[in-house]
């Protein structure tokens, strides 16, 4: 009896080895890919065989910055009393 039960945990662990193997196998060849894939798109890239294009920028409204900015100016000056310079 002791004999089937120690050929049965000898058996269990086998297969957990073999499972653990597969996975890290799984998981190493995973890293292989994305690391060459992501190698091989940046080379691609740097040498303009593929444009990647963003999303178009909005034009800033440089008026309004402008605009905040002298509110600010003359609202330090209003309650010092006195124009400051910058």
């Amino acid at each position: 009896m002791l004999n089937q039960l120690a050929t049965v945990a000898a058996e269990a662990a086998f297969v957990c080895e073999a499972l653990l193997g597969a996975v890290l196998l799984l998981l190493w060849t995973a890293f292989e890919v994305i690391g060459y894939g992501g190698l091989l798109f940046s080379i691609v890239r740097r040498q303009r065989w593929l444009v990647v294009s963003a999303a178009p920028k909005r034009a800033r409204d440089i008026r309004w910055g402008a605009t905040v900015r002298a509110a600010g100016l003359r609202s330090r000056q209003v309650h010092s009393g006195r124009p400051q310079t910058a």
